[in-house]
């Protein structure tokens, strides 16, 4: 499957489960791209450094892996590292796969009918 834009993923997924709280004016507040060849052991990450007091964050999904997959695959993906993004930008928590993610993971879940968010 050629891979496809992010960003327009990316919109809908915030839009329907985070109430836009990852954009600000309609401007991503973290980066989301496709990975280099490289990243072979992961489907994606999120990450993020400060830099002169502001944050930059970042969305990472494999091309090795995903390309592979269907699109359902993306959207968990992404939209799994959005949830980090999430409890990390706007909930300014510090955790993994803790309770915070799992509450949201379920949330969104519950209401999706295309793909299903895990922790793996």
């Amino acid at each position: 499957m050629p891979l496809i834009p992010l960003l327009p993923l990316f919109h809908r997924l915030n839009k329907q489960y985070f109430e836009n709280a990852l954009t600000d004016n309609m401007e991503p507040l973290v980066k989301v791209r496709w990975s280099d060849n490289r990243l072979k052991t992961t489907a994606g990450f999120y990450k993020r450094k400060k830099i002169n007091g502001s944050i930059d964050a970042e969305i990472i999904l494999s091309k090795p892996i995903l390309r592979q997959l269907s699109i359902s695959e993306i959207n968990s993906t992404l939209c799994h590292e959005m949830i980090h993004a999430w409890i990390d930008i706007i909930l300014k928590k510090n955790e993994i796969h803790g309770l915070n993610f799992l509450n949201k993971m379920r949330e969104i879940n519950e209401k999706e009918k295309n793909f299903q968010i895990s922790v793996r």
